[in-house]
């Protein structure tokens, strides 16, 4: 497993019926595998030890440094080597922790942390995949850079929220979706509350979110989605500014 966090309790899952799955870890910059679990030494959770030839630190900020065999030397253009480097490592952009074995632990994005106006850093991205767990939920996006406190948009799945209306008797209108727009439905949102509480009882008080809106986006947009499924938090942050600053009314 590759290219997207493989959640703990489901590679646990798959441990307890027979098939482990090996999860790896690596950047185009590190032609693939820089780290890997290893049969029979699967931690899950984990995207295992640095492979032979490959040395991986952690920067003073949390930053997933790597060095050695496959690393690459540099990017074509000259420009943007600069600040790729750390004392001859390669900074991977990843946010990570290594434990007393030398496992690599993955928390999230340099690029994607937040700075609130209480000077706390949060890192959203275990908040953000707990919520995205509920199938209602396509993406989950914490805001509250230099805000006092933390809110999120949920961008609703179209054919998850479509069953999930029927069954309940009702229809969320979603039309064509030219650009992300907010949903007043107050079932819903009811029960997406289950998902934003049991989500912040995962995280410690100060990286709780308080309030939060429930939008639709055109999820083909690849200016908004990239190619890999990825949500642009920045292209959301900008379309959705207006639903963001009547989070903080």
């Amino acid at each position: 497993s590759g290219g997207a966090a493989l959640d703990a309790e489901l590679s646990l899952f798959f441990r307890g019926i027979g098939v482990p799955v090996i999860e790896g870890y690596g950047l185009t910059e590190t032609t693939a595998p820089l780290t890997g679990n290893l049969p029979g030494r699967i931690a899950s959770g984990s995207v295992g030890s640095p492979l032979p030839g490959l040395t991986v630190r952690i920067a003073a900020d949390g930053e997933v440094l790597a060095r050695g065999l496959g690393v690459f030397a540099g990017y074509r253009n000259p420009a943007h080597n600069e600040g790729a480097f750390l004392d001859g490592f390669f900074r991977t952009g990843d946010l990570g922790r290594l434990d007393e074995d030398g496992r690599l632990t993955l928390v999230g994005r340099v690029k994607d942390v937040i700075v609130t106006s209480h000077g706390k850093t949060v890192v959203p991205t275990r908040w953000e995949s707990a919520v995205e767990a509920n199938p209602l939920v396509s993406h989950a996006v914490m805001v509250g850079e230099g805000k006092p406190y933390l809110s999120a948009l949920l961008v609703l799945d179209p054919e998850e929220t479509r069953a999930w209306a029927a069954a309940e008797g009702s229809s969320i209108p979603f039309g064509t979706v030219r650009d992300i727009r907010t949903v007043d439905d107050p079932a819903l949102r009811t029960h997406l509350q289950g998902a934003v509480d049991a989500a912040n009882l995962l995280v410690a008080r100060s990286e709780q979110v308080r309030r939060f809106s429930l939008v639709i986006a055109d999820l083909d947009d690849r200016g908004l989605v990239t190619p890999t499924m990825k949500i642009k938090r920045r292209v959301v942050l900008d379309r959705a500014a207006a639903t963001v600053d009547s989070l903080y009314l």
